[in-house]
């Protein structure tokens, strides 16, 4: 009886698969599953002939390379945040970066050349004109904007590779598309390269290493977040082998990362010395507190001689001090901190007076 049961449910095994199959909620999940796919590959072509065709050196593009240094070299120049802020809004660099992270998850080697080649010479057009508006401009001295910007740190590498990635997702999800005015600004391409060419023009190397850095920062930034959210999206051809383009993301992001620790190591420097310099200066204002109770702190700078580094700084006060009593001021200042290679210390007879 039970051998006639279990071969009975055999019979029907068959044709319980067959009226599955034929079954409409069966078709139906057959046709989402390939309308999820058609709209995957659409979107993705999409996104491909959008960088692609913003990766090519158009008349457009160079207008726009123009323009936005013109812009940025001005708001630089003036320190005008406002005027800056427009001129990153244009961020005609922005796209070919993010095409060339395209080009290595895709394999397409012709957008990686002309993605590259866009950058580079964007990027080369945009400092020999900075560098000749420095030229013909008279200035002073440099703005608080310049000088903010040819002193990198390590936020700067945490904000660009936010926004690299913000970027990525913006373009590759249309949901978000209305953001990328805002990615724009907190990627801040053309800034830098306008800092380094005034500083080329000024012949100011710390101005132009500073900024030099920086955008060697945000470039690399961008494209290691792109190739990550571009590989972590599966925005790459639905025929093309999956272990292929893992590996293409994966080399892309190694090389990356590799760079961005090596672009990193004088960040840190930089970084590490600014605050050894702050401590120093500190200390330096507590000491002369302590000593000269009555006087005060005039100025108080860092100077870089071929020695190291050399604390300058000038008190005022209305009693009497003798050179030795400065010279032993400095001597204490330099041997509390060792960062410093020496400190110059001026100290003023000031004369106080009040009004009824």
């Amino acid at each position: 009886m039970r051998e006639n049961r279990d071969q009975q449910s055999g019979k029907n095994e068959p044709r319980e698969r067959w009226r599955a199959l034929l079954a409409p909620a069966s078709w139906r999940a057959l046709w989402e599953g390939y309308a999820r796919r058609r709209t995957k590959e659409k979107q993705d072509l999409d996104l491909y002939r959008v960088l692609s065709d913003a990766a090519r050196q158009t008349a457009e593009y160079y207008v726009l390379i123009v323009l936005s240094c013109l812009i940025a070299s001005m708001g630089l120049i003036q320190g005008s945040a406002a005027v800056i802020i427009g001129a990153m809004i244009i961020a005609p660099l922005m796209t070919p970066i993010l095409a060339f992270s395209l080009g290595v998850v895709w394999g397409d080697f012709r957008l990686l050349r002309a993605s590259f080649s866009s950058v580079l010479r964007g990027a080369l057009l945009a400092v020999v004109i900075s560098g000749l508006i420095a030229l013909a401009v008279p200035i002073t001295h440099f703005s608080e904007e310049i000088a903010a910007r040819s002193h990198p740190s390590l936020f700067d590498i945490i904000v660009a590779l936010g926004s690299g990635a913000l970027a990525a997702y913006g373009y590759a999800n249309s949901k978000v598309s209305s953001a990328l005015t805002g990615i724009a600004v907190a990627v801040a391409l053309m800034p830098p390269l306008c800092t380094l060419g005034i500083g080329l023009g000024k012949m100011d190397p710390q101005i132009a290493a500073g900024a030099a850095v920086l955008f060697a920062i945000n470039l690399v930034s961008i494209s290691l977040a792109a190739a990550c959210v571009f590989w972590m999206m599966r925005i790459h051809p639905l025929s093309e082998d999956r272990a292929e383009v893992k590996r293409r993301a994966l080399s892309q992001i190694v090389v990356s990362a590799v760079l961005l620790c090596l672009i990193a190591v004088p960040v840190v420097l930089s970084v590490r010395t600014g605050l050894e310099q702050e401590n120093a200066q500190r200390d330096a204002a507590r000491l002369v507190a302590e000593i000269l109770p009555e006087s005060t702190v005039v100025s108080e700078a860092v100077r870089r001689e071929a020695a190291g580094t050399v604390l300058v700084m000038t008190v005022a006060t209305d009693r009497e001090v003798s050179r030795e009593d400065v010279r032993a001021l400095a001597q204490t200042i330099t041997r509390r901190n060792p960062s410093l290679a020496g400190a110059a210390v001026t100290c003023l007879k000031a004369t106080r007076a009040s009004a009824p």
